[in-house]
């Protein structure tokens, strides 16, 4: 086996297919590339080497900004691709090793969702409100176990400025001013109750044009850093204003802003469970949510 970088050194003097053909004639039979996107061709080259050599296995990495299938080679018949969301509560309990207990399916839990919640604390002996308060603060990656919860707001910050400083310039281009004036955008909603975007006040607030901000609002949605909404029955398109928009998960909320609205953490933590479970959802006329089926 062998792990790569894609943005290491080596790849400066080296190619990511000779390194493989390398590997692979010496016996290595399972790749593991991290931050693919890092890398210039590297679809044609992932697709060289699943030609090439039909019993390598590879597994690769990149950004959730980079759409796998708009590759530059043809890798639709030939990559399994995941995508990997933040924990539910469910499973930061299970990390934390506090409570064990299988998932339910959405339509069990909309149904019989105060029977189950009863079942769940009486069988687990579970006083759920203290964790599910240390969850929407800190809970929602497993670095928790790894940094202590008061190093968790620095480390998604750190995280917002890679994806924006980082993988989108590499896969958008953006360079620094514009990375610099994007990062204005999480904290804009992290101020809001929620964020009703006004894109023409956002554009002459930052300095752009009406459809950049459009573009980087679905960037940074593609990105796993925000959840746009729109109301029921209306398309969907780039250049679409969205009708509400929700940092993607309830820790950057915390990780943005000391102490965020309550209504708004209750929303965001709603749309990202919803998202996260492949559930389609709009705005419906009268409340917050709507999800057909």
């Amino acid at each position: 086996m062998l792990y790569l970088t894609a943005d290491h050194h080596w790849f400066y003097n080296h190619s990511l297919f000779e390194t493989a053909e390398e590997f692979y004639l010496h016996g290595g039979r399972n790749l593991f590339i991290d931050e693919v996107h890092k890398y210039p061709n590297w679809s044609r080259e992932l697709k060289n080497m699943y030609d090439g050599f039909p019993d390598l296995k590879i597994v690769f990495s990149a950004s959730s900004a980079l759409d796998i299938q708009k590759g530059e080679a043809d890798l639709s018949r030939r990559v399994i691709t995941y995508k990997l969301p933040g924990m539910s509560f469910r499973e930061y309990l299970q990390l934390k090793d506090i409570v064990h207990f299988e998932p339910f399916r959405f339509v069990a839990i909309r149904d019989n969702h105060r029977k189950l919640a009863k079942m769940v604390i009486e069988e687990q002996n579970l006083k759920p409100i203290p964790h599910f308060k240390d969850y929407l603060r800190f809970g929602y990656l497993p670095i928790i176990t790894e940094s202590l919860p008061e190093e968790i707001p620095l480390r998604l910050q750190a995280v917002l400025s890679a994806v924006l400083e980082s993988d989108l310039a590499y896969i958008r281009n953006y360079d620094a001013g514009t990375a610099h004036k994007i990062k204005k955008l999480p904290g804009l909603i992290a101020e809001s109750v929620p964020f009703k975007p006004n894109i023409a006040a956002l554009a002459r607030k930052l300095e752009v044009s009406r459809d950049s901000v459009y573009q980087w609002l679905e960037d940074l949605e593609k990105a796993r850093l925000l959840n746009t909404i729109q109301q029921t029955g209306n398309g969907v398109s780039t250049l679409q204003k969205p009708d509400k928009v929700y940092l993607e998960n309830t820790n950057l909320a915390y990780a943005l802003k000391n102490n965020p609205d309550t209504g708004s953490i209750r929303e965001s933590f709603l749309m990202n469970q919803l998202v996260n479970a492949g559930l389609q959802v709009t705005l419906p006329k009268k409340g917050d949510f709507f999800q057909k089926g």
